[in-house]
């Protein structure tokens, strides 16, 4: 075991090496500076130092010159608490055997302390034989026997310790390099590096003639070697593109008189697995011309490389990460930010290295949840959380943090590591997608309450027309009936603006351009609004064509100034209405889950007083309106969302208190043909065709049954499918057509068409609704039905559609 001395102005650090290496076994002695170690070693022979690299008055660097200088085969090993490349290569340049970072494990010291004592060692063997010899030759003339004997003992040591050493030793001929070496020297050629650079094969060559004379069991082990004899093939087989680098600067450094070299260089096994080493080369004495002799031993730092590595790598991966990283100490001040961090908080490394965490605080959480934060990661737990932190320039982001504690040999926290993501824009986009999903939420519910809404309606409007038919004089009833039609009507416009809004709708489409439309709206807005209310347009010519309902497009445009002149009413301002082509792509979406292609843009803004927060949240919602009583129902914006999103378009809102609103919608621009309807053809309203009516509804069946009746018709009703089909197959042949209610319990109006399709192929069947998630207009006619219309029923439209499809039908 060796003896070790420690040298340290950190206590626990020397107190912590010394148990570490005194379990191993070595006799440990610790000295706090480098004067104290200069006083001990002037008194004691030490193996080993261990000294920082930073000391009190006398610096490591100084006192590993003064040990060189007085006892030269010590070795030193440097330690230091922050690892550069800088102090590396001072501590390698003053001659330490290793450097070692901080903190320091007791793996690597208690390694490092054993291969250095080991080269010690060895030193101490070479001495001693450097002295044995010296005295067998000065006594050789007296003690010729003696001496003879000595020399054997010695050898025998020599060869014991040779190959009984755990460091990897070799003997090499050298001589058949030094004559190539020689015969280029004759040929004029002396920069040798430029040489074996033009020529690298000549370097590999050289190699070659290195001729191994012996290694011992160490080398074996290392190179993975079963025989000496595989190794004495030569070096071929162990040598790397880098250890060949190395080998090159070990031949012109000895062509160039020196009889040692030291370098780390790369190898290979015979299993082909790549080891480190650093290496330790001299001339025999006597050899110096012939080169004939050379040893040479290699010390294992494959885990000190493979060690050094993985912090480079970690160091490069800290470097390159999106995610903030922090690492502070543990009363919580800055000691590394990463670029990532620097970026997104506009904080230097300088600004923030130092400076307490707190630096990041926003403001926006209570103290309770630092507190329950701090509090968490000093009792040694993750803490993982969204928080809201401050930039340097005072805006905000939020971040997905984590903090965990990292601590050292003794269990104790020394740190905490910070490990945040900046997730501000996916925040916005989950608002949004709430939004969103809110909308959808509502429109589901609305067309759902638009069904059964739509048959009591029928029931009303149905039988309040029945009534002004029949009764034609009597002034009081034809007054009671026209109240009840028109708040009947009144609650079927209701229920198309929920359908609207629902995007649920039936629509007149076609291919038209927006830009007529908003000239039109403003010729009725500048009459409208106040002389101190300014219209400004800037409408981009030849925008491209959509797909839409031309009421519905002058609808939103209204509707949005209209409400834009509302917040301007008070105080006046500018209402700015913009058109223009704009391409979405990826980049800038104003959804999320929203189609990229072409749209038309268009943009309504106003200087008002802007909408809060907590409304901007809900100014979608049906009847949700901030206008008092009588200026505002609530559908109007929840309409206009419906529309827009029909449509496959995108409406958006920016507004802040005080600095106005701006809202977007976004138009897909069409890329089909244009959309065109038939012109209606006239018919007449009477028949006296027999028709079969189904609806699960009673009083609705009773109420089509009178207002067909009334139109001349013989009726037959039915109040399911099944009944329906019964009745169908069981008068074969007396329908002329049949009329069906699509959502019924059982069976649908769609299956019961089917049903009857198979006996009866060319059956005419129209198909009503009061809403249907399943079936529009376009698929019902795709599905083979002569017609479709929505309820309420009105006796003059049900009249002419019984008629026109009869008549198509002859």
């Amino acid at each position: 075991m060796a003896k070790v001395l420690v040298v340290d102005d950190e206590k626990s650090i020397r107190i912590t090496l010394r148990e570490f290496l005194r379990n191993e076994g070595h006799e440990v002695h610790t000295a706090e500076d480098a004067n104290k170690a200069i006083i001990m070693l002037d008194s004691e022979d030490f193996d080993v130092v261990v000294t920082d690299i930073i000391l009190p008055r006398v610096t490591g660097v100084k006192l590993m010159e003064t040990i060189r200088s007085a006892s030269p085969d010590v070795q030193v090993i440097m330690i230091t608490g922050e690892p550069t490349v800088d102090t590396a290569s001072v501590a390698v340049r003053a001659g330490a055997f290793d450097y070692l970072p901080k903190p320091i494990t007791k793996e690597m010291i208690v390694k490092c302390v054993a291969n250095a004592a080991k080269v010690k060692n060895l030193l101490d063997v070479r001495h001693i034989l450097e002295d044995d010899n010296r005295r067998y030759r000065e006594n050789l003339e007296e003690m010729v026997k003696e001496r003879t004997d000595k020399l054997r003992e010695s050898e025998l040591r020599y060869r014991t310790l040779f190959e009984n050493s755990p460091v990897s030793f070799w003997e090499e001929d050298f001589s058949a390099v030094k004559a190539y070496i020689d015969s280029l020297r004759e040929k004029g050629i002396y920069d040798f590096r430029t040489y074996f650079n033009e020529n690298p094969e000549a370097l590999r060559h050289c190699s070659t003639l290195v001729k191994i004379l012996d290694v011992n069991q160490a080398t074996l082990r290392l190179y993975k070697a079963k025989t000496k004899e595989e190794l004495y093939k030569g070096l071929s087989s162990v040598v790397t593109p880098k250890s060949l680098e190395v080998f090159k600067e070990e031949i012109i450094e000895l062509s160039e008189g020196k009889t040692t070299f030291n370098s780390e260089q790369e190898g290979r096994t015979l299993k082909d697995d790549l080891v480190h080493n650093e290496v330790f080369l001299s001339i025999v004495p006597g050899y110096e011309e012939t080169w004939a002799r050379v040893s040479l031993s290699d010390i294992d730092i494959t885990e000190r490389k493979r060690a050094e590595e993985e912090h480079t790598r970690l160091a490069t991966a800290i470097n390159q990460a999106d995610e903030l990283i922090v690492i502070m100490n543990s009363q919580g001040i800055i000691q590394y930010v990463n670029p990532a961090f620097q970026k997104i908080s506009g904080f230097s490394s300088e600004e923030a290295v130092g400076k307490d965490a707190r630096i990041l605080e926003s403001g926006k959480h209570p103290d309770s949840f630092y507190n329950d934060m701090w509090n968490a990661i000093e009792q040694g737990e993750v803490w993982k959380g969204r928080v809201v932190n401050k930039k340097k320039e005072g805006t905000f982001y939020t971040a997905d943090l984590t903090i965990s504690p990292v601590r050292d040999n003794t269990g104790k926290i020394i740190n905490f590591v910070s490990v945040s993501r900046d997730v501000s824009q996916e925040v916005e986009m989950e608002k949004k997608l709430v939004q969103t999903q809110k909308m959808e939420a509502i429109g589901t519910l609305a067309g759902g309450i638009a069904h059964d809404f739509n048959n009591i309606l029928c029931v009303i409007t149905g039988y309040s027309q029945l009534g002004l038919q029949f009764f034609p004089d009597d002034e009081k009833l034809q007054k009671y009936f026209c109240v009840i039609n028109d708040a009947g009507n009144r609650a079927t416009d209701l229920v198309n603006q929920i359908l609207a809004f629902s995007r649920k709708s039936e629509t007149n489409l076609e291919t038209l351009m927006v830009e007529p439309l908003i000239k039109e709206a403003i010729k009725f807005l500048r009459a409208s609004l106040p002389t101190t209310i300014e219209i400004s347009q800037n409408i981009q010519p030849d925008c491209g064509e959509i797909i839409a309902d031309h009421t519905q497009i002058h609808q939103i445009i209204m509707n949005l100034c209209t409400n834009a002149g509302y917040a301007m009413k008070e105080e006046g301002g500018v209402l700015t209405i913009r058109l223009s082509d704009i391409e979405i792509n990826q980049t800038n979406l104003p959804k999320p889950n929203m189609n990229i292609g072409d749209y038309v843009q268009l943009t309504v803004e106003d200087t008002g007083g802007g909408i809060p927060k907590e409304t901007l949240e809900r100014i979608f919602d049906p009847f949700y309106t901030t206008k008092p009583v009588g200026e505002g129902t609530g559908m109007g914006l929840s309409v206009v969302h419906g529309i827009v999103e029909n449509y496959d378009g995108t409406i958006t809102v920016e507004s802040k208190t005080g600095e106005g609103s701006k809202f977007e919608v976004f138009f897909p621009v069409v890329k089909e043909d244009k959309i065109s309807s038939e012109p209606e053809t006239a018919v007449t309203l009477k028949g006296n065709e027999n028709l079969l009516f189904v609806d699960d509804e009673e009083m609705l069946v009773q109420m089509e049954k009178e207002m067909a009746d009334s139109l001349g018709y013989n009726v037959t009703v039915a109040n399911s499918g099944w009944q329906a089909l019964e009745i169908f197959e069981s008068q074969t042949g007396k329908f002329d057509l049949v009329i069906t209610d699509q959502t019924m319990p059982g069976m649908t109006g769609v299956e019961l068409a089917r049903e009857i399709w198979e006996t009866t192929p060319k059956m005419p069947i129209i198909l009503t609704t009061g809403f249907s998630h399943t079936v529009d207009e376009k698929q019902a006619m795709d599905l083979g039905f002569s017609d479709f219309f929505k309820k309420p029923l009105d006796r003059k439209i049900l009249g002419k559609t019984i008629r026109k499809v009869l008549d198509r039908n002859k």
